[in-house]
């Protein structure tokens, strides 16, 4: 196997890890895109991480956590943020391994889908129940209501997480 084999290998592998466990979180990664969009549209010169999303660094995020990758992978996909560099992550369950920071790419697309996503939290404040059986807590808040965001002036809530 060459190394560009191997590293193909490696991304396919990582991949497919990230959407299944990324499977019955539909919730805990349109709350943790919130909260992301949020910072940087807060602070448009912000670079985050995945770190910055949760309250506890200590705490373990359930289920290993490589659902969280798809927090800004989908993100960028909608062209809301982009990669900038890899940094050492701060949580110590991570062990200083390394997490991605990113950047806010398009304002108006990242106000857009926020804006979406706080309806969907609007409509959605809580959990689904078969989710919770499914996942139990993340380390995250519970409720993105915690977060400081604000209801879309249309009140439309027909907007649901990103695909």
């Amino acid at each position: 196997m060459t190394p560009n084999e191997g590293r193909e290998r490696g991304e396919k592998r990582a991949k497919r890890g990230i959407r299944r466990g990324a499977y019955s979180r539909d919730w805990d990664i349109s709350r943790d895109e919130l909260r992301m969009l949020q910072l940087l549209l807060d602070d448009p010169g912000r670079k985050v991480t995945t770190d910055d999303l949760v309250d506890d660094l200590a705490k373990k995020i359930d289920g290993g956590g490589m659902w969280r990758g798809s927090v800004p992978r989908r993100l960028s996909e909608a062209g809301a943020i982009r990669f900038v560099r890899f940094v050492k992550s701060s949580r110590p369950s991570r062990n200083s391994g390394p997490t991605g920071e990113w950047e806010l790419d398009n304002q108006e697309t990242a106000k857009r889908l926020r804006d979406g996503l706080t309806a969907y939290f609007v409509a959605n404040p809580t959990r689904p129940i078969d989710d919770q059986k499914q996942t139990g807590e993340s380390a995250g808040t519970d409720s993105p209501a915690n977060s400081n965001t604000t209801t879309p002036s249309n009140g439309d809530t027909t907007n649901g997480p990103i695909k």
